[in-house]
């Protein structure tokens, strides 16, 4: 749906700054090695960037909004999601409590199949109450030509209300008219979009996002800025390369008077308004500030792939010339480091750039590395048919109290394959994977119907179960204290004579401390043996 306004894009995220006062400032002083540099590796990333998907992950778009009721001006830096899955380990880095965010569905396709339609709002509302909670969020149906009585919007704000519920109420901001009953989303025709008369509701959409971003309690508008940092933004945003060195950066601050122990704490914010990527942990990641966040996008994008929409004429040369290497990462996932080094020679030539953005990758849980030299792709691995196993024992990671994201399961196999005691009995696949954790083997089964990830265990061992357990239910919490804190999950215990029955595991542990062998689960009329999950403790 690619209207040429930003206002009728597919998925945004608008994250506001301050517009920066920009007289008196000036260039850095550069030697003319250092001026040659930049421009080779700015034509380089330009010219990577014209052959990149990278606008089906999140395309920048600039814009300037004036408000009516003071004159002020808030300048928007819009960012455009793509909606395939595959880029979905991506978005929360574009993700922030900072924001404003429109969530765009065309109104046709509500009309003719409005479960499959609201199940992606649904996604969108649930990955933004994880990684932007408190974030105004506005409903967009496009089409209006083709969906245009206000009877129609009426019913499908009535369908928003009926499938979404609390969810719609809690998160969404509605729109509201004068003297007239609103709705839960704005109609907008975009097959107007560049007209002299475009669609008025257009106006007021671009009003709600002002009143919204300037009403929010975070206040992050009215945020105090030091002179001095605003000095530094006003050169940072006049800079054409796409990032700084460290040492480069401390060279700007030091050149604008600004005391060193306001350098971290001046990048934390910018990076929290969307200014700039920096990340402050671990000691490799430091030392880059990117300030132009497609950079970084266009790189990932050379490796995270939608095979189905963008093969490239170089990625047929690389096939080509190494084959192998090529086939195991598009139908395996798995890519070689000499790949990468293939795959990042325009735009990324010099060694520290690669092993920037390898360990970017690596730290965000986008690769892993299976063996020296390879690396794991998991959002990139193959579908396979349905599994049934004959386990003795499951457990299950219920997170329908939140509910599960694919990125999680995808990180998830990335932690367990760092973590799995037999790499060459590794069989993986998108929503399940067979590893085996100190001899213990086990399938772990992503269920993102159902919120689900379910584990079974083929090993006999008294201590496999609990092992596994331990690990998985620990490899679970470091991912959601490092990526997603909202997320909520309980563990069930499978009964290993009926493995439709799942106990709490608190529950067991509540029997267990009281010396019952007999005990009733909450919400239950059965009562169950204690001993029976003795595996599991």
């Amino acid at each position: 749906d690619r209207a040429p306004p930003a206002e009728d894009k597919a998925a945004k995220a608008a994250e506001e700054v301050p517009k920066p006062e920009r007289s008196g400032s000036r260039r850095l002083p550069e030697d003319a090695k250092r001026v040659e540099e930049q421009r080779k590796r700015s034509a380089s990333s330009v010219a990577l960037a014209g052959r990149l998907p990278i606008e089906e992950v999140a395309t920048r778009l600039e814009q300037q909004m004036t408000s009516q009721s003071t004159g002020h001006s808030i300048t928007f830096s819009t960012w455009d999601f793509g909606g395939q899955s595959v880029f979905h380990n991506l978005h929360h880095l574009f993700l922030s409590r900072y924001s404003v965010y429109l969530v765009v569905f065309k109104m046709p396709h509500m009309m003719k199949d409005p479960q499959r339609a609201v199940e992606m709002i649904r996604y969108w509302l649930n990955s933004l109450a994880l990684h932007a909670k408190g974030a105004p969020i506005l409903l967009v149906g496009t089409h209006k030509d083709q969906v245009k009585t206000s009877e129609e919007h009426k019913k499908i704000s009535e369908m928003l209300l009926e499938i979404l519920g609390d969810r719609l109420v809690e998160q969404v901001t509605p729109f509201a008219k004068e003297q007239e009953d609103g709705l839960w989303f704005y109609p907008i025709d975009n097959s107007l979009s560049g007209a002299r008369s475009p669609d008025p509701v257009v106006a007021e959409l671009r009003h709600a996002i002002e009143v919204v971003a300037k009403e929010d309690p975070e206040e992050y508008l009215e945020r105090p800025i030091p002179i001095r940092w605003r000095g530094i933004l006003d050169i940072l945003l006049k800079q054409e390369e796409s990032f700084l060195t460290m040492t480069e950066m401390k060279r700007m601050a030091a050149e604008q008077c600004l005391p060193a122990w306001q350098l971290m704490p001046m990048l934390e914010m910018f990076h929290e308004l969307g200014v700039l990527f920096h990340f402050s942990t671990p000691a490799e990641l430091r030392e880059i500030v990117i300030l132009q966040p497609q950079w970084l996008v266009s790189g990932m994008c050379q490796v995270i792939f939608d095979w189905s929409l963008h093969e490239q004429e170089h990625h047929k040369v690389i096939k080509l010339e190494m084959k192998s290497a090529y086939d195991s990462w598009r139908e395996k996932g798995m890519v070689t480091r000499r790949l990468l080094d293939r795959l990042w020679e325009f735009g990324f030539e010099e060694p520290h750039l690669k092993a920037f953005l390898l360990r970017f990758m690596e730290e965000v849980a986008l690769v892993c590395e299976v063996d020296p030299g390879t690396f794991l792709v998991p959002c990139l691995l193959p579908p396979a048919a349905a599994v049934e196993t004959a386990a003795p024992q499951s457990f299950v990671l219920d997170f329908g109290a939140s509910f599960l994201p694919d990125s999680l399961f995808r990180r998830l196999i990335c932690y367990a394959v760092q973590k799995s005691s037999r790499k060459d009995r590794l069989r993986l696949f998108a929503s399940h994977g067979f590893l085996s954790f100190e001899g213990h083997d086990c399938c772990i089964h992503a269920k993102l119907e159902s919120d689900e990830i379910q584990v079974d265990l083929s090993s006999q061992s008294d201590t496999g179960p609990w092992l596994v357990l331990h690990t998985i239910t620990n490899l679970v919490e470091h991912l959601r204290l490092d990526f997603m804190k909202e997320i909520r999950y309980e563990v069930l215990l499978c009964h290993p004579q009926n493995r439709q029955m799942r106990v709490k595991k608190e529950d067991v542990e509540s029997a267990r401390e009281k010396g019952q062998a007999k005990f009733r689960p909450k919400g239950t009329t059965r009562v169950v043996q204690t001993a029976d999950f003795d595996a599991f403790f």
